[in-house]
C-alpha cells in the first residue's frame, strides 16, 4: 500500500470542497492530512487539546466504537502521545464554525 502523493491530495480535497456531498467533510479531511491524525484521534479531540494561540495540537485520546458505544481511550502506545505543529491551512480549519 502506498501513501498518497500531495497531488493526490490535493486534488481529492479540491473534489471535497466542490462535491455538495463532500463539503461538510472538508476540513476534517483536510485537518486529517496535514497533520497524520488517525480518524479515532481527530474524533477523541477536545478543546483542552488545541492550543490555537501557539498553533499546537495535543494528541493523548482517542474516540474509540466498544460494543455500539462510543468510549474515550488513551492512546494505544505512549508514542501515540504527542504534540502536533497546526499549518496555517488547519489553523484556518479549526478557526471555521
Amino acid at each position: 500500500m502506498e501513501a498518497l502523493s500531495v497531488s493526490d491530495m490535493k486534488r481529492f480535497l479540491e473534489f471535497c470542497s466542490k462535491d455538495s456531498h463532500s463539503m461538510h467533510c472538508y476540513d476534517m479531511i483536510y485537518v486529517l492530512f496535514w497533520t497524520g491524525l488517525r480518524a479515532s484521534e481527530l474524533c477523541g479531540l477536545t478543546l483542552d487539546n488545541i492550543d490555537m494561540n501557539n498553533r499546537m495540537i495535543t494528541v493523548n485520546k482517542q474516540l474509540q466504537c466498544i460494543n455500539h458505544t462510543h468510549v474515550v481511550l488513551p492512546t494505544k502506545t505512549a508514542n501515540g502521545e504527542r504534540t502536533i505543529p497546526m499549518t496555517d491551512g488547519v489553523y484556518e480549519s479549526f478557526q471555521r464554525p
